[in-house]
């Protein structure tokens, strides 16, 4: 295969530039299509609870308070596993008279400790609002509820309930849109470089002469009929 400059593959990528531009207005079209129309908006609800100490137990000493801080830190990843065990799924699924499995609900349910801190975050996508809400909530207060008898300790406060989510959290119609116009940017551009990488074509007189090392005596101009 013959060597080709960068200075040729952008001649070739700015002749064909009306086709790539094309491509990328299809492809940001075709994505805002399947984001609107095809997937399903899904909502998010999350509550938030924090590990505490007893309501009984005063605390003075500031190293004492400092252990107890790092030892809710600590209850958090148990605490975090405990929401997802098939117990308490089990009381939401029954309580609120879903209509999935386990798995379907697991898969809804996202328990996040937050980082450094004695809190834990409950997240739940569903595409019906208010069931992301109740499910939130539902789980928040059955685990509130379940370890005063699983931990023999009352030390966890619902900080913040759910509330209604006003607008779908995913699709990303804006995001997706231009992602997909990017896609058709990139493809179409490399199709360009492709082809004019596998182009053989003589294009001028000064390649015919360089690549078969013999004058040119004329060149018949392109004639375009009016």
């Amino acid at each position: 295969m013959e060597e080709i400059s960068l200075l040729e593959l952008i001649e070739g990528i700015k002749k064909r530039i009306k086709w790539i531009i094309l491509f990328m207005i299809l492809g940001g079209l075709l994505a805002f299509g399947v984001s609107k129309f095809l997937i399903r908006p899904q909502y998010e609800a999350s509550t938030t609870m924090i590990i505490g100490k007893p309501k009984e137990y005063d605390i003075k000493d500031e190293r004492s308070q400092y252990n107890q801080v790092m030892l809710n830190q600590k209850l958090v990843s148990t605490y975090s596993e405990i929401i997802k065990s098939r117990g308490i799924a089990e009381q939401v699924i029954k309580n609120l008279q879903l209509d999935f499995d386990l798995e379907k609900y697991q898969r809804k349910v996202e328990v996040e400790p937050v980082k450094d801190t004695e809190l834990i975050s409950v997240k739940v996508r569903d595409n019906i609002p208010q069931r992301a809400m109740d499910i939130a909530n539902e789980t928040a207060e059955i685990f509130q509820n379940d370890i005063k008898t699983i931990m023999q300790i009352d030390n966890v406060k619902i900080l913040d309930e759910a509330v209604l989510p006003q607008k779908p959290s995913s699709p990303k119609i804006n995001r997706n849109t231009a992602l997909g116009a990017l896609l058709g940017l990139f493809i179409s551009s490399f199709m360009a470089v492709f082809i004019e990488i596998n182009d053989t074509r003589i294009k001028s007189a000064e390649e015919l002469q360089e690549k078969f090392n013999i004058p040119v005596l004329g060149v018949i101009p392109e004639i375009k009929e009016k």
